[in-house]
């Protein structure tokens, strides 16, 4: 028996041969096989305004973030003022006031959590005359 493929004239055999390859790759995955996600990690934005300024001064301090996989990927947004013994985290973006009332220079972190455990931060530097 005689193919026609493409007006190439093959015998059976090469025809079934290639049948037989085409199914054998295309069932190759197990079946128990996940295909693996990839997690992208989130990004991190802190705002901190006014960020110099005279003693005693009063800043609004923003954590915020990104995340590829959608902004409910987040799990955990934190602010850090380790200068004065300040580290919490909530499960929101962090929006809020502080009174800085004695000169010095501060460093705030803000960091982001997703629910895969990637993390980012940022720091903007406080200059307190």
């Amino acid at each position: 028996m005689v193919f026609n493929i493409s007006k190439i004239q093959y015998p059976h055999f090469i025809t079934s041969f290639f049948i037989i390859v085409i199914f054998s790759f295309h069932g190759c995955q197990k079946e128990n096989d996940k295909p693996e996600t990839i997690n992208n990690p989130p990004v991190a934005t802190i705002l901190a305004s006014p960020y110099q300024g005279e003693a005693p001064l009063e800043s609004r301090i923003k954590v915020d973030g990104t995340d590829k996989d959608g902004k409910s990927d987040i799990a955990r947004y934190s602010l850090e003022i380790k200068e004065l013994g300040i580290d919490f985290d909530k499960k929101n973006p962090i929006d809020t006031t502080f009174t800085f009332s004695t000169p010095g220079e501060y460093t705030i972190k803000g960091t982001v959590r997703d629910k895969a455990g990637d993390s980012d931060n940022k720091s903007v530097g406080m200059n307190i005359s």
